[in-house]
């Protein structure tokens, strides 16, 4: 997959417009101007590199409203979200008020060595 076109920043992504900006001080790359009013979808792409001995992984995210987590193009878990998203897919529930929905994910494998 080529993403040599796509922007370049830190983890975590993401704006917080609400009233007291819970979710502020986890984001680091602030998408706000492009995302607000204009997209209802965002794609993140992350690499890292599994220890091929113990390809355990787990997976600490916050999020607010919906995501979906793949994992070298496989479909690992999902929260609010479409059964069959398309690109400009909305989460299916928003959050009443904004806060960090704080979730682990069970340990699950990478097949181990480079990943995204």
């Amino acid at each position: 997959f080529d993403d040599g076109a796509w922007t370049v920043g830190q983890g975590g992504v993401g704006f917080d417009g609400s009233r007291g900006a819970p979710l502020q001080s986890l984001v680091l790359t602030d998408i706000e101007d492009v995302m607000r009013s204009k997209n209802a979808s965002v794609y993140l792409r992350y690499t890292f590199d599994a220890d091929t001995e113990n390809p355990a992984i787990r997976l600490k995210y916050y999020f607010d409203d919906g995501f979906i987590l793949y994992l070298n193009g496989r479909r690992i878990t999902s929260v609010h979200a479409p059964s069959t998203p398309v690109w400009n897919s909305r989460g299916n529930h928003e959050l009443a008020e904004a806060r960090a929905n704080a979730r682990f994910l069970k340990p699950f494998y990478s097949r181990g060595g480079r990943s995204a």
